[in-house]
């Protein structure tokens, strides 16, 4: 879909660069003003795939009528790569696409929900009754007494442990911005790195490519079935235990 396309009535020239969009950012790149818009994060991949030579409809839409036209992509003669590693090439390159847009999506959602449970732990901290201690003096007979917060109790305990693992899982997901210069790649810089040597040269995939592939879709699924424990079990038994007070938002499971 050409976004850009000109919208003021006349004669227009839109050009198609011939590539698919890109992975859906997470929200707080796209709160950086668009850095990192290839979905890989901050020094992640800036590509995307580059549709294959075929043959492809074009639609227009304007004025209240659809016109449609077939247009031709063919492969750069000077090029000799067989068309079946092209579209391979795609394959992988939309494979991982997903799974950038996959694990943002869960890097999104840990994140709103620890901002959630931060929220409602510091709010039940403040809503602990006081509680007295009393201790002998220096053997005068004197006592003294001091006000100390209440301990929070099992959803305090729960929260707490919930939010340590949220923090725990996101860790994996990313690095952390600030990072030390040797700090390894995630997950997502992984995705990010294998998505950039596919996609850097015309050609198949390797055969340790595609294996590499398919292990990064694998911790993929760990971690959005990581998350949609959380988001099933975990969540709803705080909400449980919290009785009367402001529920945590988990929303649905990650498909």
């Amino acid at each position: 879909e050409i976004g850009n396309a000109p919208k003021e009535a006349g004669v227009n020239r839109a050009v198609w660069d011939l590539r698919y969009d890109p992975a859906t950012p997470a929200a707080s790149d796209r709160a950086a003003g668009g850095f990192g818009g290839g979905g890989g994060g901050r020094f992640g991949f800036r590509g995307s795939a580059m549709a294959v030579p075929g043959e492809y409809t074009v639609t227009i839409n304007a004025g209240g009528q659809t016109m449609t036209k077939t247009a031709r992509v063919a492969t750069d003669p000077r090029t000799k790569i067989p068309e079946a590693d092209l579209q391979a090439q795609l394959d992988a390159l939309l494979a991982l696409r997903e799974l950038l847009s996959r694990v943002n999506g869960v890097i999104d959602r840990t994140e709103d929900l620890t901002k959630q449970l931060t929220t409602v732990a510091e709010m039940l901290k403040k809503q602990a009754p006081a509680t007295t201690t009393s201790s002998a003096g220096n053997g005068q007979g004197g006592a003294r007494e001091g006000g100390q917060s209440g301990a929070p109790g099992p959803a305090g305990a729960a929260l707490e442990k919930a939010i340590a693992d949220l923090k725990s899982l996101r860790s994996q997901l990313t690095r952390p911005i600030p990072m030390g210069y040797r700090y390894p790649p995630q997950l997502r810089e992984e995705v990010s790195s294998l998505a950039s040597a596919i996609g850097g040269v015309m050609a198949r995939p390797t055969d340790p490519q595609t294996t590499r592939l398919d292990e990064l879709k694998r911790e993929t699924e760990r971690v959005v079935s990581t998350l949609n424990t959380f988001v099933t079990r975990t969540i709803p038994e705080i909400n449980a235990m919290l009785a009367q007070t402001p529920h945590v938002v988990a929303g649905t499971a990650i498909k």
